[in-house]
């Protein structure tokens, strides 16, 4: 059974304008993105860079639970693409 890791090292990409993290499983090591549109969900308020990397930290156990979630998906897929959680 393979296991994920998910180093601190949650970030703000402007350039995609999401949150992004890094996952590691096994050997390969991918990054997460979880665009601004998901954050608004969560805040009540503006979706700021800053908010959004709180909001990440808060949820952050979700986050990595809907990574681990997709075992049907290549690792490749589920980590490269932005809008998959």
């Amino acid at each position: 059974m393979a296991f994920f890791a998910f180093p601190e090292d949650a970030r703000w990409n402007e350039e995609w304008v999401a949150v992004e993290f890094t996952v590691v499983l096994g050997e390969y090591h991918g990054t997460v993105r979880v665009g601004r549109r998901v954050f608004q969900r969560l805040l009540d308020q503006s979706s700021t860079p800053e908010r959004c990397l709180e909001a990440f930290h808060l949820h952050r156990a979700g986050f990595e639970f809907a990574v681990e979630r997709y075992p049907e998906l290549p690792p490749e897929l589920v980590i490269s693409q932005p809008n998959v959680i």
